[in-house]
């Protein structure tokens, strides 16, 4: 019964390695309040991120809180983004096949809500978590690494808590939205939304805290009010939980991956073993097989060369070719490897996506040189698609801030494929059982360019991360400069 006769819809016994149809029995409001749950709840959750992401750098190196160099405020950006994507790679698998999408979202909300508690409480100035504003006039930024900055420890304890919620949160969230969609047109439209939701969450999360933290005296209020959103985001989430559909975990891929791969090699090592004693024994029988049918031998060995060939090597585990494993098993671990490739040539994209795009950059540290208007505080510049900027004050070059137009434009349309396309590619190219771990896998090549940003960084200290643009420049000039960086 691996196969499905011409009457049966579905199958009677669920074919081996498959998860088993889900049922949608929930009526047309059921159908619609989970969608915009999730939609709601992915909102709020994203402004909750963003609330951190969009000012960590600018509130450690700030001069009344913690005081940091700018080279260990960029770090603890990498890590902090970098932890967010790499773990979506262990709670996909924990969806997948251990607790199941919706458990893990909550698992994951959790941690989110008690990294958020130790951010209050660290920047709140009246409680004495740490020590702030050790800095020492007389060191230099490349004598101070970021274990020795102030507070470095809880701060360090708190990105991480908080980037690992948002990993369990984020490698599940889409999928789980995907999943209420059962009509084969739907998923398409829902990862459009998807993405608007997600911008329009950095977007009033950008607007918001740089309205709320104008000095250290404010910045626990804006990490206040994040806790509250993601707060609520968690109530909603469990509000909509009967109206959810939840695919039971099922252990395919992530379990046989490994398994697949050896029993290959074994049956691999077997037929080479097999082709060779075929190939002794028909040496010395050829003068009597060449004398009783000249052209047995040159078949049989045309037969076996054009068997090798038509077999990919994960192909040697099937059970037609003595392997272990039924046909369906090999073909979803082989679309894990072919994602695997996908995902890995995104790296260099979002490597130069993130210098260009994150808060501790070159595009942002440019536009804080640049000539802009006077009379207007705090300016919050062009976004690429809710991934914001904030202007601060200091020196400025007499090149203006709106020649910066062009680039996030660019920048902006980039993400607008990459972005959808890598959503869309990720669900639909994986099996049931792995949808979660295709999707953590694009969140992964995210996470690997941070810290290859990391590494970048801390292989060149005497880099400087002040760019002079006190002098009258050009156009021409300015791109330049962004080569360099690049």
């Amino acid at each position: 019964m691996n196969t499905l006769d011409a009457d049966e819809s579905t199958p009677l016994v669920p074919r081996h390695g498959i998860p088993p149809p889900v049922t949608d029995e929930r009526g047309p409001l059921k159908k619609t309040l989970a969608i915009y749950l999730i939609l709601a709840c992915t909102l709020l959750e994203r402004v909750a991120f963003y609330s951190i992401m969009v000012t960590l750098v600018l509130n450690l190196d700030s001069d009344e809180l913690f005081h940091w160099q700018p080279r260990n405020s960029s770090i603890a950006s990498f890590i902090f983004s970098g932890t967010s994507y790499i773990s979506t790679l262990i709670f996909a698998v924990i969806g997948d096949a251990k607790l199941g999408r919706a458990i893990t979202i909550l698992v994951g909300f959790v941690l989110y809500v008690i990294g958020y508690i130790l951010a209050v409480l660290i920047t709140k100035t009246n409680i004495n978590i740490c020590a702030r504003n050790t800095f020492n006039e007389s060191d230099t930024p490349n004598t101070i690494t970021i274990i020795q900055e102030p507070c470095a420890s809880w701060i360090l304890v708190t990105l991480i808590i908080i980037a690992i919620g948002a990993g369990a949160v984020q490698s599940n969230m889409a999928v789980f939205g995907a999943d209420q969609v059962q009509q084969s047109d739907k998923p398409s439209r829902y990862f459009d939304k998807y993405i608007v939701v997600v911008n329009i969450g950095g977007i009033i999360a950008t607007l918001g805290i740089n309205f709320i933290q104008k000095d250290a005296n404010h910045y626990f209020i804006g990490y206040l009010v994040a806790l509250i959103i993601l707060l609520i985001a968690a109530v909603l989430f469990s509000i909509g939980w009967r109206c959810y559909i939840n695919v039971k975990p099922y252990d395919t891929v992530v379990s046989n991956c490994i398994p697949v791969v050896i029993n290959a090699f074994q049956s691999w090592l077997q037929y080479k073993q097999n082709k060779r004693s075929i190939s002794k024994y028909s040496t010395d029988a050829s003068v009597t097989n060449s004398i009783s049918d000249p052209l047995s031998l040159t078949e049989g060995e045309d037969s076996m060369g054009l068997n090798e060939q038509s077999e990919a090597f994960l192909d040697y585990a099937k059970i037609p070719n003595n392997g272990k494993f039924h046909d369906r098993i090999v073909n979803d671990v082989k679309s894990l490897g072919r994602a695997l490739i996908v995902f890995s040539l995104l790296i260099p994209y979002w490597l130069i996506y993130h210098q260009a795009r994150s808060m501790d950059s070159t595009f942002p540290l440019q536009g804080q040189h640049m000539q802009r208007t006077r009379n207007v505080k705090n300016i919050i510049t062009l976004m690429s698609l809710g991934d914001p900027v904030t202007i601060v004050n200091t020196n400025e070059s007499t090149l203006s801030i709106y020649f910066q137009l062009l680039q996030y434009i660019f920048l902006g349309f980039s993400e607008l494929f990459a972005t959808v396309a890598t959503y869309e590619f990720a669900y639909f190219a994986a099996p049931r059982s792995a949808q979660s771990l295709f999707m953590s896998l694009r969140f992964c090549s995210l996470g690997i360019s941070s810290f290859i940003g990391t590494a970048y960084i801390t292989a060149f200290p005497t880099t400087s991360f002040i760019m002079d643009f006190s002098v009258s420049m050009k156009i021409e000039q300015m791109f330049f400069i962004l080569i360099r960086y690049f």
